[in-house]
């Protein structure tokens, strides 16, 4: 807190730069031990003066231009100079509102763990199941490449089988529904291939991007 150090009543004092008067006025009478309350009991009212003129409370001695040196006088409302009953030099004035409790500082003894060691852990433990993720998409789309046949939808895996269109019964009605039903399975055939491989080089497209980011990453550490 920037003071200033003046005059006050002949007495040499320590007032804040920049704080209103009117917030230490009322400490600064305590610290010259003037009197608070006159014989019949009335409350004594201070007003902070320089060269018999009074000085606005609402702002600071900063802005009134009042540097070191100044001499000031804190007289009563009646013109009334009251000596101050204390010796010179007086204490260093620090204002009881703006005085703020010391944090209390930790034992020496006590170490905080360093704070990049539970990232590292974190980036590590990610680092691997990312790992395991991408290899496990490449095995993945090998598989799928490599089979080979189609599921009969009953848990059964047969050899990849196109039927022939080309068939023939005794009626019309008996051939149509042949053909239609080996048609619906040629297409559910090739549906079946045409999913298994684009699945299976999306899955090792995928896991070798995995794989390849983390090399990169890993190398930049």
């Amino acid at each position: 807190m920037a003071t200033i150090r003046v005059e006050v009543n002949g007495i040499k004092v320590d007032l804040p730069e920049k704080d209103k008067i009117k917030e230490y006025k009322y400490d600064l009478q305590d610290l010259l031990n003037l009197p608070a309350t006159a014989n019949n009991g009335q409350p004594i009212r201070y007003i902070l003066t320089r060269n018999g003129l009074e000085l606005n409370e609402s702002t600071s001695l900063q802005k009134l231009g009042i540097g070191n040196g100044a001499k000031l006088t804190l007289i009563t409302e009646d013109g009334v100079v009251k000596k101050p009953n204390i010796p010179e030099p007086a204490p260093t004035f620090e204002p009881s509102h703006v005085s703020e409790p010391t944090p209390a500082a930790a034992p020496a003894y006590v170490q905080a763990p360093p704070a990049s060691e539970g990232r590292d852990t974190v980036k590590l433990v990610c680092s691997i199941v990312a790992l395991v993720l991408g290899i496990g998409l490449i095995i993945a789309g090998i598989v799928l490449l490599c089979s080979e046949g189609n599921h009969n939808g009953s848990g059964q895996v047969i050899d990849t089988v196109r039927y022939s269109t080309d068939i023939k019964f005794g009626t019309d009605y008996n051939t149509t529904m042949a053909q239609t039903n080996r048609f619906s399975a040629n297409a559910l055939s090739d549906i079946y291939a045409l999913l298994k491989n684009v699945f299976g080089i999306l899955f090792i497209f995928l896991g070798g991007l995995d794989v390849c980011w983390l090399a990169v990453h890993r190398k930049k550490k």
